[in-house]
């Protein structure tokens, strides 16, 4: 039988939800540093497929922490796939933490 888990109290007891996001920025709220007041944004398209999805890079300390989709955009409307999810993290090996 598996642990049974008990549910918070009340939604300040519970954690943040951590959505399938990129290791960089869960790595950023764990340590305290998520700042979106900091972080500026670059739309690119995805170069992974032929599709040709619009990314928009998240970027903060000059690493890119973040890839998401406008809602407006026909194609993906605000979805990405796997790969241009979290492909960017590509981008960044070898970059010093």
């Amino acid at each position: 039988m598996g642990a049974r888990v008990t549910p918070p109290e009340s939604e300040t007891d519970a954690p943040e939800p951590l959505e399938l996001t990129e290791r960089e920025a869960a790595n950023l709220r764990a340590a305290g540093r998520w700042d979106e007041a900091k972080q500026t944004t670059t739309d690119t398209i995805c170069g992974y497929c032929g599709v040709g999805c619009t990314v928009t890079l998240h970027v903060q300390d000059e690493r890119i922490v973040k890839a998401t989709s406008p809602f407006e955009n026909a194609v993906t409307q605000g979805n990405l796939c796997v790969k241009g999810r979290f492909g960017f993290e590509f981008v960044q090996i070898g970059r010093g933490r």
